[in-house]
């Protein structure tokens, strides 16, 4: 591959462990209660994910003309999307033609890629097509689960705290620098975010901030 007139930004998330606790016995009947208490965890965990890798991502966004999440997941809700700070936001699937980006020259567009890599056979490919629609002013921010937690992702779905598909595809660091070279993009920056995802405990947003710190 010839050198590149641009670079992409990546933002390497680490993943959300949860905790175990003793259920008590469910009494008769309870069953639906159960179950919208489960939905409702849910909701604050996503809620409280969503708000803190926004607050991170935001303080990049915010200064870009435009943010375009692309390829969303079938699951992706557009949470992290709506949480960020950009003048302007639009999501563009699988199945759409990407904006041709080559002519911004003053204006700067950040492309957000939620947790798709996990979800992707061929990220090279994926980035080869887009590639060739960016200008040297934008930026990709790329969101990944942490690749060593798998087990954590599975509990955490039994237990109802998390939902959605497993992650598929996990790359470390050193791979995905090697893939996105060859795409014709260069890593940046990385940056893990959410140690701990209890929203439940009062200590939570600093303990996070503590973490995120001396990242």
């Amino acid at each position: 591959m010839g050198t590149v007139d641009y670079r992409s930004k990546e933002e390497l998330r680490s993943a959300i462990t949860t905790c175990v606790e003793t259920q008590p016995m469910t009494p008769p009947g309870a069953g639906e209660q159960n179950r919208e208490t489960s939905a409702g965890g849910v909701a604050r965990w996503k809620n409280y994910v969503n708000s803190f890798l926004a607050g991170e991502l935001s303080t990049l966004t915010r200064y870009y003309d435009r943010l375009i999440q692309w390829v969303p997941r079938d699951d992706d809700k557009g949470g992290l999307l709506a949480a960020m700070d950009a003048p302007v936001k639009e999501t563009i699937g699988r199945e759409e033609v990407f904006p041709d980006l080559t002519g911004e020259s003053d204006k700067r567009t950040a492309i957000l890629v939620n947790g798709t890599f996990n979800h992707e056979f061929d990220i090279q490919g994926l980035l080869s097509q887009l590639k060739p629609r960016l200008s040297r002013t934008s930026r990709v921010i790329a969101v990944l689960y942490n690749p060593y937690l798998r087990s954590l992702y599975s509990l955490a779905n039994r237990l109802g705290i998390r939902e959605g598909e497993l992650p598929s595809t996990f790359v470390t660091q050193v791979d995905l620098r090697n893939i996105v070279k060859v795409a014709g993009f260069e890593i940046v920056r990385t940056r893990l975010a959410v140690y701990c995802p209890w929203t439940d405990w009062s200590a939570n947003p600093a303990w996070n901030f503590l973490c995120h710190s001396g990242a």
